[in-house]
């Protein structure tokens, strides 16, 4: 039993030191993707701040009033859009902001006669470039002649550059512009530290953990299960087993059947019931522990881990 035991704790070890090497490499994995998500997140937060500060200086209005009255464009321009027929053409582009903006602006005029703004619709739109230009050409037209949005924009914002606003409206930026930022009063550190909590894989440690505790805890657990079966046991199980022959009912009947050493044998067999319900009630309880802490101790998303460590 020494023998098993010191080969499982040798396992045990080794485990944990495959783990360690693992872990290290995985580590440095998730820091370099932490730094480069940090990068790319501040870039987006960037344009989104450049953005913002395009819509106040289109329309006249404060950022937030600015962003409010884009939007309000861009579904009154949608709605003229889909009520004369690009719905669904709409629906199958690939990109449908970046085509609107472009759709939107003045170079879109000039889709006939521009071999690169061809090519561009030809790459928003997924279509030939006949067929590419002609839609821009026809969008173009539309978003243009939307009368009745682009004179609500000019009722709330009476200095606003309607044509430099209704491309960016209809852009990509301008969602962007939406999204409060994400890296605000959060330094680099702070951001890798919260980026490693969602992306660090976790299981392995967990599972880990729960071996530990069964190797390191089975000695105590065949103790404790040793003391039970000696308390709840017969102490003696000839003087057991002879007391069952020679009783009364049904019980009797059936032990008469056996010889007492047959009867004894099955008598101190009892004790294997303590020992496996024991041994499989203390492997449920470590894994009930562990799943707990798992999801107890499960991060959220990027965006609320990041709320939380400011």
């Amino acid at each position: 039993m020494l023998t098993v035991f010191a080969s499982a704790l040798l396992l045990l070890a080794l485990a944990w030191g495959a783990y360690w090497l693992w872990r290290r490499g995985v580590d440095r994995d998730v820091a370099e993707g932490g730094r480069a998500e940090h990068a790319r997140l501040a870039e987006l937060d960037a344009r989104g701040a450049a953005a913002r500060a395009e819509a106040a200086r289109l329309t006249g209005l404060p950022e937030a009033d600015a962003v409010a009255a884009l939007f309000a464009l861009r579904r009154g321009v949608l709605k003229v859009l889909n009520a004369e027929g690009f719905k669904a053409q709409l629906a199958r582009v690939p990109d449908r902001e970046a085509l609107l903006g472009l759709a939107a602006s003045d170079e879109a005029g000039a889709v006939g006669t521009d071999e690169a703004l061809a090519r561009r619709a030809e790459r928003l739109t997924g279509l030939r470039r006949e067929e590419a230009a002609a839609l821009l050409a026809e969008l173009h037209k539309a978003a243009r002649g939307a009368k009745a949005p682009r004179a609500a924009l000019a009722e709330r914002a009476p200095g606003a550059d309607r044509d430099a606003s209704l491309a960016l409206a209809m852009g990509r930026q301008l969602d962007l512009a939406r999204q409060s930022p994400l890296l605000e009063g959060t330094d680099e550190a702070a951001f890798t530290k919260a980026y490693a909590r969602v992306e660090t894989p976790r299981f392995p440690a967990y599972a880990l953990v729960a071996v530990t505790a069964f190797v390191l805890g089975t000695p105590v657990m065949l103790g404790v299960l040793g003391a039970v079966s000696s308390l709840f046991g017969a102490p003696d199980t000839g003087q057991a087993a002879m007391a069952l022959q020679l009783g009364e009912g049904g019980t009797a009947n059936v032990a008469r059947r056996v010889s007492t050493e047959e009867l004894q044998h099955v008598l101190e067999g009892w004790s294997g019931f303590y020992y496996f319900f024991g041994f499989l009630a203390f492997w449920i309880l470590i894994l009930v522990a562990v799943m707990r802490r798992y999801h107890a101790r499960t991060p959220g998303l990027l965006r609320e881990e990041v709320s939380r460590s400011r």
